[in-house]
């Protein structure tokens, strides 16, 4: 059983990973390319 709604949101359910440089630009993929291993760098960044 669930408990009633709070009006609040659920912060139980996972976000999406978001992947960010050394500079903070968002490198996030697309949803629609989720496929995408998780391990994907951006290349020539940060000297990684």
């Amino acid at each position: 059983m669930q408990p009633p709604p709070t009006g609040r949101t659920d912060t139980t359910t996972p976000a999406a990973a978001r992947r960010f440089t050394c500079d903070g630009a968002d490198v996030s993929p697309p949803i629609d390319l989720a496929g995408v291993p998780a391990d994907t760098r951006a290349p020539g960044r940060c000297g990684i």
